[in-house]
Formats: structure tokens, C-alpha cells, sequence
């Protein structure tokens, strides 16, 4: 992240609006004024609050990894097929990896039969901050290491959500994770969605997966806010 980011945002009241601007900082800075050929990516960003205001921000590069699970995701939904109440099956021998690192078949990414697993139903968007600091893969399946305790350590279901921005091709979306519990850095973030095993149950696929930098501290009783931005 360049110090403009910093220097801009830090110490700023959090709001809608500014969360908007630096989602447009993103957008058409990096990937216009930089010289980046127009293409999709994700950009993933993070920082704390105390007392409303942001207190430390990173991101990552806007063409950092979106996983082989969201490609074949995506090629699924150009060609969807029904099964049992179920559309959108991703197959034809690019099976998705769960976040055990289990190649399944038979996936589909909606379900409209209130079948779940765990208690979440299919379809279900996720995100989740870690430490880990390997630099991530197209190949990788869940993040590298999870906080150990305290809200900062599960996957939270996403609640903000901008929508899709026609005119730039934006689709925006996060969550607050807090008060934390511990003291740590976050130094990654992904997102995941819950999709059905037709007959068996709702699994856990990780679609994005990004190195947050700098790295991003925090201490116990702070907010962690953590979103993605999809560039199509």
C-alpha cells in the first residue's frame, strides 16, 4: 500500500461515504492511473477502529489471488444446470477443493431446499482475517493461520454489501469483526462461500485469498472491519 492510502485515510472518522472513497481510491487509481490493463480482480482491505476512527489500514495488491475455486465458480454460471431444487453445478472434471483440502463433486452454489450443514445454508458468503504471512496461491483452500480465539478467529458471515457499481464494475462487500479478544496482526484475508454437495451437505470453499500490507495490528476491545472489492 502506497503512504497516499495512509497519509489520507488514518485517524479519519469511519463512514459510508469514506469507505466509498477509498474503494474509489482503489478502483481508479490502481487499476487506471498505474497503467493496469483492465481485467477483473479482487482487492482486499482491513483496518481497526477505536472510538469510530480508523486507526490502522492495510490492503492488497489489486491483482492479488482469486482461487481456482472462483474461476471454476464463475465458468459454472455460464452454463447452470438443475438438480433436486438446486442450480449452477460446478463439474466437468474441475471439481472445487473444500476448505479441508477435499476435491467435491457434484457442488452446487445455490440450493433452495433449506438443507444445511452446521447450521449454514448453502449459498452463504464468508470472510475471515489471519495471521499467516506465506504468500498466497490460486491453489491455496483456507487461509494459512487462523487467530486463536474471540470473534477474530472464525469465519464471519458477511453483512455489508454495497452491490454491484455499473459504472466502474464494483461489487463490494464486509464485515465488522469485534470487540477482539486477543492482541495480533492481520496479515491475511479471504472470502468463502458455503455451496451444496447435492445428497450429502453444505461444505466450505475459499474463493479469494490475499496478503494484507503492511500488516495490520490490533489490540483487545478494538473493531476490525475487513471487505473485499470484486473488479470485473
Amino acid at each position: 500500500m502506497d503512504k497516499y492510502l495512509q497519509e489520507q485515510f488514518i485517524g479519519k472518522t469511519f463512514t459510508e461515504k469514506l469507505n466509498d472513497e477509498m474503494a474509489d481510491y482503489f478502483s481508479e487509481r490502481k487499476f487506471s492511473v498505474l497503467g493496469y490493463l483492465p481485467r477483473p480482480g479482487a482487492i482486499a482491505m482491513v483496518h481497526t477502529l477505536e472510538d469510530g476512527a480508523i486507526k490502522a489500514l492495510g490492503a492488497s495488491d489489486p491483482f492479488d489471488i482469486i482461487n481456482n475455486n472462483f474461476g471454476k465458480w464463475l465458468a459454472a454460471m455460464h452454463a447452470p444446470v438443475t438438480n433436486g431444487g438446486s442450480f449452477g453445478e460446478i463439474g466437468g472434471g474441475v471439481d472445487p477443493l473444500d476448505i479441508t483440502n477435499t476435491t467435491r463433486g457434484g457442488i452446487f452454489f445455490y440450493s433452495t431446499d433449506a438443507r444445511a450443514y452446521q447450521g449454514l445454508s448453502a449459498g452463504q458468503s464468508q470472510i475471515q482475517i489471519g495471521s499467516g504471512s506465506t504468500t498466497p496461491t490460486v491453489s491455496d483452500f483456507d487461509i494459512e493461520t487462523a487467530f486463536s480465539s474471540g470473534p477474530e478467529s472464525v469465519r464471519q458471515t458477511l453483512v455489508v454489501n454495497s452491490g454491484y457499481a455499473s459504472g466502474i464494475g464494483r461489487v463490494a462487500s464486509g464485515v465488522n469483526i469485534g470487540p477482539t479478544v486477543n492482541a495480533g496482526t492481520v496479515n491475511e484475508l479471504a472470502i468463502f462461500m458455503v455451496w451444496l454437495q447435492f445428497g450429502t451437505g453444505n461444505f466450505t470453499f475459499i474463493l479469494s485469498h490475499d496478503a494484507i500490507s503492511p500488516g495490520v495490528a490490533f489490540t483487545p476491545a478494538q473493531t476490525i472491519f475487513a471487505q473485499y472489492f470484486f473488479q470485473l
